[in-house]
């Protein structure tokens, strides 16, 4: 499954000249620190955040944001507590629930990051990522059925993302439906042609196919792509070996020196 990302954080529209001066104070406070997360001065971005809701603590915009900032950080328990005083004001902050979502499916709280998910959608039918993110926590379930529902709606609504077009593939393949996985994979390669993981998991739905060679071709290409891809390394190890007792010594120095995943 793809990796956990949060909802881009919102940005105040322009202030109307006529606004109250503070409300200039708060929008330039929000765009200082949206930019410092984006230079991963996640610090600052904090501080920032902190000084506007000192000038507006009903906002619930900056209190989203400033969750974003949380979950970048890996402060989950602060990132929730955000995101529920943003809900308090604004209980209809679909961006809010998707985001808090995140943090407990980060904390592997399933259950509640689906039901947090499911009101982001009920009021923001069109986000989604919340469906895809829905359908990752479902996958985790082992609720296959409900996963490529939810991929597929994610498709439906935005064809472009290759991740999720990967997700759906690997609930195929573990449901045993290959052609169709394969096909998943495919797309998600014409939308981007340097996805490891996708090449990773055509690679082993290629092995299973009994294409050993594709299967040694895909693996490759994750390697190119990701050299420090841990668990495509010890299948092709094994592959090679299985094809040939000379394997490149510096393959194998490398297959020992690798850790994790």
């Amino acid at each position: 499954m793809s990796d956990l990302k949060s909802e881009s954080a919102f940005t105040f529209p322009a202030v109307d000249k006529s606004d109250h001066r503070y409300l200039l104070t708060v929008k330039n406070l929000n765009n200082r620190a949206v930019a410092c997360r984006q230079q991963n001065d996640l610090k600052s971005a904090i501080e920032n955040y902190n000084e506007a809701l000192r000038i507006d603590r009903e906002s619930a915009v900056l209190y989203n944001n400033r969750g974003v900032v949380w979950l970048k950080k890996k402060e989950f328990e602060q990132a929730i507590s955000d995101f529920d005083s943003a809900l308090k004001i604004e209980p209809d902050l679909g961006l809010a629930y998707y985001n808090r979502g995140i943090a407990w499916r980060a904390k592997k709280k399933l259950d509640r990051a689906i039901t947090d998910f499911t009101r982001a959608i009920d009021v923001t039918p069109e986000l989604a990522k919340a469906y895809n993110n829905r359908g990752e926590a479902y996958a985790v379930k082992g609720e296959l059925d409900l996963a490529i529902k939810d991929f597929t709606r994610a498709i439906e609504i935005d064809p472009g993302l290759a991740s999720v077009y990967n997700n759906r593939g690997e609930s195929r393949h573990k449901k045993g439906d290959l052609a169709a996985a394969e096909s998943d994979y495919r797309h998600a390669l014409k939308l981007d042609p340097a996805f490891p993981v996708v090449f990773y998991n055509r690679g082993k739905l290629r092995l299973e196919n009994g294409d050993k060679e594709g299967a040694i071709a895909d693996l490759k290409k994750t390697l190119k792509l990701d050299p420090n891809f841990g668990k495509a390394y010890r299948l092709l190890s094994r592959l090679l070996k299985s094809s040939s007792k000379n394997v490149d010594a510096r393959h194998r120095k490398r297959l020992l020196t690798l850790k994790g995943d």
